[in-house]
């Protein structure tokens, strides 16, 4: 339910106030009530999760304080303005995506088309965009859940047509590349974060990583992707996007390429050794209600953070107070982009 910052179906600009109803609450709100709640303690840290050092910092007795804000659920608030984010883009011609590329051992190469891939993702369980292997990653899943164990995984996430000069090179906490690592990462279940070949540019030499300059364009995954965004001027092409769109901390208009890994769930029904926090002893750790896999649901809140990121810088460049002006400044700047290229 939307409760307030919003008539006729358009922004005021007054906090948008969106109530996320969680349907199993009702079970929880004797145990969880603000004035008078207690019972369900949980006494054993988990490993892999916030409890313990939570329990230290803010003293409790009692872990669940912890846990419950903790959890992953917190990031449904964060899907949500990242919906909004993303419709706010497509005013600017911006498209936000991402698909699955891997789970636990499983690798999938990337697509040759993105776009292709991204809207063949959509027809796999997984997210990934080889729907046809469905079958054999959820045997595999399945495997796993016999063992009571849990599986992480990795995602591709890329934004099409950014304008060249969104971010900046002046301050370090400008940085677009800053900025986006700092949203992706602060996703519960983020371990590792790449930008365009990310780690695998440690092991190239300058002259082969390095985008060059190209009069053609020429997408394909062989070089992520470089030349597909249709406000690029013609003449600033590259022959690859090993950059993953980004230079300098500021988009340079190639596709920006993100990928983001995944740790494996920690609550797992094998348990593993905890800490109790009241007797100091080493027992099995608690276990709460916990998925297998989730790699396609964390796909969705990485795409979703990468669109609040560029919204948020976007906003910054072209003014935020109302939507003409902030289209008015885009198409000026546009219009200056192309004089500049075409002169």
């Amino acid at each position: 339910d939307i409760l307030s910052g919003l008539r006729g179906s358009k922004t005021l600009g007054s906090p948008l106030v969106f109530w996320i109803k969680n349907k199993d609450y009702e079970n929880w709100s004797d145990f969880m009530d603000p004035l008078l709640g207690r019972g369900k303690e949980v006494l054993s840290a988990r490993p892999g999760h916030a409890d313990l050092v939570g329990a230290l910092k803010y003293n409790f007795d009692d872990m669940r304080n912890v846990l419950e804000r903790a959890s992953a659920r917190e990031t449904a608030s964060r899907v949500t303005a990242g919906a909004l984010a993303e419709i706010l883009l497509e005013n600017f011609g911006v498209k936000v995506g991402s698909f699955v590329t891997g789970i636990g051992e499983n690798a999938f190469p990337l697509p040759e088309d993105l776009l292709a891939g991204y809207n063949r993702s959509r027809e796999s369980i997984f997210f990934t965009p080889y729907p046809e292997e469905d079958d054999r990653i959820k045997s595999f899943v399945d495997e796993v859940k016999l063992k009571g164990d849990t599986l992480g995984g990795s995602v591709l996430a890329f934004a099409l047509n950014v304008v060249p000069g969104i971010g900046s090179y002046t301050s370090y906490n400008e940085r677009l590349s800053a900025i986006i690592s700092f949203h992706i990462s602060s996703i519960p279940a983020t371990k590792a974060i790449e930008i365009g070949l990310g780690a695998e540019s440690s092991r190239m030499l300058g002259s082969n990583f390095h985008d060059e300059f190209d009069k053609e364009r020429n997408p394909s995954s062989n070089n992520l992707y470089a030349g597909l965004n249709e406000y690029l001027p013609k003449g600033i092409f590259r022959k690859s996007n090993f950059a993953g769109g980004i230079e300098g901390g500021m988009s340079n208009g190639e596709p920006i390429i993100i990928k983001s890994f995944m740790k494996p769930i920690p609550s797992t029904a094998k348990p593993l050794n905890g800490l109790n926090i009241r007797s100091m002893k080493i027992e099995e750790a608690s276990y709460q209600r916990s998925d297998v896999l989730a790699i396609a649901a964390y796909s969705v809140i990485v795409s979703m953070q990468l669109s609040i990121a560029l919204a948020d810088c976007y906003l910054k460049k072209f003014g935020s107070d109302n939507m003409n002006e902030t289209l008015d400044n885009f198409a000026r700047y546009r219009e200056y982009l192309l004089k500049r290229f075409l002169t």
